[in-house]
């Protein structure tokens, strides 16, 4: 064999020998690829644009249930979200419009089922002669990360927005993020508060206890809910009720803390003021200069304050849960005594009854009682309610009286019935404003008791309905108290009248208003005038109590009727106003007492009074040096006729 021969044969061997090395390292390759392709959980993928097909690793079929290897690019296509769609290929366009070697883009794909998955895929361009002939890329499923990300955005949205306080801290109680609604309240800025825990609020009043239980939840990692005063940046104090969240990270292990904060500042306020304004007013029956004893519907003591520790050297701790009966009251009245407390809890009144207990030290004291039901919210009869005034001394000078000769005048006998009046008037003060002051009392203290025991569970808007129960019944009582202050003040002759000139149609039109308003426009109070001189010299306050009694209670005494009528005119004699209702009037016995103090009808007892209206309205008109009378017939409603005389 020559040399050239030698040579090409050598050459042979040895293509056939790279030929087959080349081989094996595709082979190697292609199971390293086939190894990496399975290792990782994205779709591969390989298109061939020539021929326009791709070729797809499992992942395609473990990521969207897909089963084809190999498909043409128009089916890839058809799986693109169409909202998508224009995007992806507008993308694609444009990176092989600029010769770029790598393109990206997030889209939504279709899975075999229908739904489709978030996308994030990622590709490697090859180009031959500037034109694309081959792609290589990697579909990865980001359906769980983009979702969060849609509802971390929504949240942050509504913590941004909301009003009210949100701060989030990690794990050691350092600030990261505070929303508006913290900024605007607090004063503090973002900036100012990073890095600093909630503790820097806090102040001389915020509540240790409730601290150290917020501080013990923190430890344990659990949610709590507290209310706890706040200070703004300024000093100034707030309330603020807070729900704190731990936060844990995937593996269990706490990662941060939120915290939701409400501002309560003007319910805390309100509920302050209420129970104050209970207090007050259970200290003032506390304190009455009468006995008032309350017992159950099982005849239990539950109701005993001072003044009958006083009288019978009983304590309210000795009587409270006990029978009134076994204690204060001997034998021989027992049946008495219990069959009138079975009178009363079936609906009925005594009043101005005389019993006699027993004290401590054994004496017999005699006590003027009035005794009405006790009723809860809802109305039903829970007990009742005793007011009464020691008249032991009365009675017993009564009896030493009634031991004198015949001959002792009348005058003596005057004195005692005198001495018996007035203390039958003291009682029924004491029995009217108790019984007056008794049912809003005991709905102030079960509203804030309810506010107390359920705040935690109980919405704004349930708070302050609560609020406006009690708000309504502390106007009540106020309204009774300047009832009694007034008759009280005109008593005493310590009113003084300042009369300035009064606008009659302004004035008689504002208070038509105002009372209307008052009885939730249940009636319409029609005015007349027939004036000759528009202004008259009088004092307006006595005025508007004269006429604000008059209209309430010409509406209140004029049940399923709508019209209330009033007349203005000028005459010789004066100004002259006459207010008419068609209500239940009164029978014409009645009309002698009508403007006695604490006197009522005997066909008014089913309507809530004191009596004191038409007292107050004579004693303004005297101050005035007018004068007032009245028509009227039962069934057939009433005319007070107020005439009040000129003055410069």
């Amino acid at each position: 064999m020559n040399s050239t021969a030698k040579n090409q044969a050598t050459l042979m061997v040895s293509k056939d020998q790279k030929i087959e090395m080349l081989e094996r390292a595709v082979q190697a390759m292609s199971r390293k690829y086939e190894i990496l392709s399975r290792a990782t959980n994205d779709a591969i993928w390989d298109w061939d644009i020539l021929s326009d097909c791709i070729e797809w690793n499992h992942g395609w079929q473990i990521i969207y249930g897909h089963k084809e290897n190999n498909i043409p690019r128009a089916i890839w296509i058809d799986q693109l979200h169409p909202l998508d769609r224009e995007e992806v290929l507008d993308g694609w366009h444009k990176a092989v419009g600029e010769h770029k070697l790598n393109w990206s883009a997030i889209y939504r794909y279709r899975c075999s089922n229908g739904t489709y998955k978030y996308t994030y895929d990622r590709a490697y361009i090859v180009y031959e002669n500037e034109m694309p002939v081959r792609v290589i890329g990697a579909m990865q499923d980001i359906d769980e990360r983009m979702l969060a990300l849609q509802e971390i955005e929504k949240l942050s949205l509504v913590a941004s927005k909301t009003e009210n306080l949100v701060i989030i801290t990690d794990a050691n109680e350092n600030i990261e993020w505070v929303n508006e609604g913290f900024v605007r309240r607090t004063g503090y800025t973002l900036r100012e508060v990073v890095g600093k825990t909630p503790r820097f609020l806090q102040g001389p009043e915020t509540s240790r206890e409730v601290l150290d239980r917020i501080r013990a939840s923190i430890v344990r990692g659990e949610s709590c809910t507290e209310e706890i005063i706040n200070y703004t940046k300024q000093g100034s104090k707030f309330w603020i009720k807070m729900n704190i969240t731990p936060v844990f990270n995937e593996y269990n292990k706490l990662h941060r803390f939120v915290a939701v904060e409400t501002d309560v500042t003007v319910h805390k306020e309100y509920e302050n003021k209420i129970i104050a304004s209970a207090l007050e007013l259970s200290s003032l029956i506390e304190n009455a200069n009468a006995v008032i004893i309350g017992v159950d519907k099982n005849g239990l003591v539950n109701e005993w304050n001072k003044q009958a520790t006083v009288v019978t050297g009983y304590s309210k701790h000795e009587l409270l849960g006990k029978k009134l009966t076994n204690i204060v009251v001997g034998s021989a009245r027992q049946n008495f005594v219990e069959k009138y407390t079975d009178h009363i809890l079936k609906g009925n009144t005594i009043n101005l009854k005389e019993f006699e207990i027993i004290n401590r030290k054994g004496a017999h004291n005699m006590l003027l009682i009035s005794a009405t039901p006790r009723k809860n919210v809802t109305g039903e009869i829970v007990g009742l309610i005793a007011v009464g005034q020691d008249i032991t001394e009365l009675t017993e000078y009564r009896q030493s009286l009634e031991k004198k000769v015949a001959e002792r005048t009348q005058e003596l006998n005057r004195s005692l019935e005198k001495e018996k009046e007035l203390a039958a008037i003291k009682s029924q003060f004491a029995s009217t404003v108790s019984h007056e002051f008794r049912t809003p009392l005991s709905t102030i203290k079960l509203s804030a008791n309810h506010i107390r025991k359920y705040k935690t569970r109980m919405t704004d808007s349930d708070i302050d309905a609560k609020i406006g129960v009690m708000l309504k019944q502390v106007e009540h009582m106020t309204h009774l108290l300047e009832d009694v202050l007034t008759i009280s003040r005109a008593e005493g002759t310590k009113i003084k009248t300042a009369k300035v000139p009064v606008v009659l149609v302004e004035f008689f039109s504002i208070l038509k208003d105002q009372v209307e308003r008052m009885n939730n426009e249940t009636h319409t109070v029609e005015l007349q005038f027939d004036l000759l001189q528009p202004v008259l010299y009088t004092d307006p306050d006595l005025l508007r109590n004269i006429f604000i009694n008059l209209l309430n209670n010409a509406i209140k005494f004029s049940p399923g009727k709508s019209v209330v009528k009033v007349r203005v005119a000028q005459n010789a004699e004066g100004w002259c106003v006459r207010v008419q209702d068609e209500g239940i009037g009164f029978p014409a016995d009645d009309a002698r007492k009508i403007f006695e103090p604490f006197f009522r009808a005997s066909n008014a007892t089913i309507i809530q009074g004191t009596g004191l209206g038409l007292s107050i309205v004579k004693r303004a008109v005297d101050l005035l040096g007018g004068s007032i009378d009245v028509q009227s017939n039962e069934g057939e409603g009433s005319v007070f006729h107020v005439t009040i005389p000129t003055s410069e």
